[in-house]
Formats: structure tokens, C-alpha cells, sequence
């Protein structure tokens, strides 16, 4: 079955990418190039579909048979050195998907995210609770929702770390703030975290109004990951699964959504103004709880 690049995590996409582009341009085929270093005809070509992600020794030697050296040598055996580490997860959590855990890391390696997402806060900017009380609701154990919510804590770190964390932008739906998820309390917690976190240099979010007519958006949530060495990647999540996609096609009619979307946005400070009122009306709500018992904390 093909390797499809867009499956492979963001390190080793990144070097696949980076080996075929200089094979390429210094005008030898695949097959060429693993006879010249004394491999199988598909030995090459199995790096560059990404079958198998070579080792940096690898990497070293068919950069020396290509004769790359200085700035550029260095930049791809850095890349080699990268796709080698293991992901900081460290594998499989209970409870916790695998396209959950391959979203972590593509985070934790992308220079820049843009997300949509209409109905919900994104889960870059999710309190504790908030998270906690959004797995309860769906029905997950206690265990597996204690699983996603530590993992959603961690997933903070990117955007909230104090040195060099990525560009976030958020574009967020009217209907999330507005839905209750948990306790009014929580909810009101969650949107003073929204202001806090719109205080960032890093953090861009901007709201986009209930019934300003039909867009894009209104087709469902998305997330584009921003890479230094490889192309975007295109991520959709639903209810149980995930797909990531790196069709070029796909991405760019998602960009223009997103343009269409910005031109129908509060601006960031209308934005804010919109979350502060809305958090004091929480606050103001007499809600009952949901039925069950919660430890607060972020």
C-alpha cells in the first residue's frame, strides 16, 4: 500500500521532502543514486516515498555522494538528526486517539497554526475543565478523559511557552462562546482564558458572528499547520477520527476560506469586547451543574 507523505509525522516529511529536492536538483535519478552507494534499486526511492525514514548516518553518507557540503549540508543532517527523535509522547496513551496524538505533533513542530473552529474553543486554548467537562459530556470513561485532558494541557505548551512558541491564529465561531460546556462557572473561566490568551504577541483570535449569512466555514472546522521545511499540512477532526491532508489543491481553497471567514470576523478588539461581555453574562447565569463532580484546575 502507497505511503501517503501527508502520514508520516511533520520531522520526517520534512527530511523526505528535503532529499528528493536536492536528488532532483543535482540531476540523478533514484535508482542512480543507490547504485552509486551500493544499494538495492528502490533502496533511495523508499526514503523518498516514505517507507522507510533513513538513519542520519544515512543521510551523511548520500550527502557525501552528492558532494553537498557547508550551510546546506548542515541544514538536511540537522532534518535527518530531527526525524530520528522520538515523538514526546513517547507512543500510545490510553484514551488518547492516534490522530490526537500525530495533531500534537505536528503542533509541536509547526512554526504557525490557523484553526477554525465554529462550535467549540480550540483545543490550543482550552482550560482544564473546559476539556474535562467536553469528554464527560461525550461519554468517555473517567480514565480516558483524565488521558485527554493531560494531553490537552501539554498541547498549551506551544502557544504559552516562553521561548519562541508558534503563531496561533484562531478563528472562533459565536456559537462557542455561547454553548454551554459544563458549569456556567467553567465557561466563564474558559473566556477570561480567551482575553488572557489574546494578550499574546503570539495569539491572534478573532470571532465570527452568528447569521452574517453563509461562508465557508459553515461546512465544518478545520486546522493548517505551518512548516519552515515542508509544505502545509490540512487537518480535520471529527467526533472518534482525524485525516490530515497535503494536497496543495485542498489547502489553497481552505486559505480562501479562511480570507472569506477574516472579512465576516470581528476585529481582534471587537473580538475581546464580544468575549468579556459574553463571560459576565455567564456570570450572571443561575445554570445548574450537569449532574457530576469536578476538581478545578487548569
Amino acid at each position: 500500500m502507497p505511503v501517503v507523505i501527508s502520514d508520516l509525522n511533520p520531522r520526517a516529511r520534512a527530511l523526505v521532502i528535503a532529499l528528493r529536492k536536492i536528488r532532483t536538483e543535482y540531476g540523478i535519478t533514484s535508482r542512480d543514486l543507490s547504485s552509486r552507494m551500493g544499494f538495492s534499486h528502490a533502496f533511495v526511492s523508499h526514503w523518498e516515498t516514505g517507507r522507510r525514514v533513513p538513519r542520519p548516518e544515512e543521510v551523511n553518507a548520500l550527502l557525501a555522494e552528492l558532494s553537498v557540503t557547508g550551510a546546506e549540508r548542515d541544514r538536511i543532517m540537522q532534518m535527518a538528526r530531527a526525524a530520528a527523535e522520538p515523538s514526546w509522547i513517547g507512543g500510545a496513551i490510553p484514551g488518547v486517539p492516534d490522530h490526537v496524538m500525530k495533531a500534537v505533533d505536528h503542533e509541536r513542530c509547526a512554526d504557525a497554526v490557523t484553526e477554525w473552529a465554529p462550535t467549540t474553543i480550540p483545543a490550543l486554548l482550552q482550560i482544564s475543565d473546559y476539556a474535562r467537562a467536553q469528554c464527560m459530556l461525550s461519554g468517555l470513561a473517567y480514565t480516558d478523559t483524565e488521558s485527554r485532558v493531560l494531553i490537552r494541557a501539554g498541547r498549551r505548551e506551544v502557544v504559552c511557552r516562553g521561548i519562541e512558541p508558534i503563531a496561533f491564529t484562531a478563528l472562533i465561531g459565536e456559537n462557542a462562546l455561547r454553548e454551554p460546556v459544563g458549569t456556567s462557572m467553567i465557561m466563564v473561566e474558559q473566556l477570561n482564558y480567551l482575553v488572557e490568551s489574546a494578550g499574546r504577541p503570539n495569539i491572534t483570535i478573532q470571532i465570527v458572528p452568528s447569521l452574517v449569512g453563509w461562508h465557508p466555514g459553515l461546512v465544518g472546522a478545520f486546522t493548517l499547520y505551518h512548516f519552515a521545511d515542508s509544505p502545509e499540512i490540512l487537518y480535520f477532526e471529527h467526533y472518534s477520527s482525524g485525516v490530515f491532508l497535503s494536497d496543495s489543491h485542498d489547502i489553497g481553497m481552505h486559505h480562501r476560506a479562511l480570507d472569506i471567514m477574516r472579512d465576516k470576523a470581528l476585529s481582534e478588539a471587537e473580538s475581546i469586547k464580544l468575549i468579556i461581555e459574553t463571560a459576565k453574562k455567564w456570570a450572571r447565569a443561575d445554570m445548574r451543574d450537569h449532574g457530576f463532580s469536578m476538581r478545578r484546575y487548569r
